[in-house]
């Protein structure tokens, strides 16, 4: 990363809060900060900034991204799923018991 954007990330830390979200819709083409947390803001004006040096993310990456979510299947992990399941069963068991019996 350049050294100027290095310092210009760092120096956003001092700022307060109205100060990132003005940067925010700087960067950001006049879009509001989603959130009023100041490390949120912080992060996400770093990100696009590095973005803005080095061009975001790949194209074919960002095809992988896309395709991710649609390719998981939980039943891919059926012990973690069924012990899981068999736990909260078991418990819901004890305390079924202990009410009537």
């Amino acid at each position: 990363m350049g050294e100027n954007t290095v310092t210009k990330i760092m120096e956003l830390k001092s700022m307060s809060l109205d100060e990132l979200q003005k940067k925010y819709e700087e960067v950001f083409d006049g879009a509001k900060a989603p959130s009023n947390n100041k490390v949120y803001v912080w992060r996400k004006i770093a990100y696009r900034m590095q973005e803005l040096e080095y061009g975001g993310i790949p194209v074919e990456t960002q095809g992988k991204i896309e395709q991710r979510p649609k390719s998981f299947n939980p039943r891919n992990f059926p012990m973690r799923l069924n012990a899981v399941s068999q736990i909260h069963v078991d418990q819901y068991l004890i305390w079924d018991i202990g009410l009537n019996g």
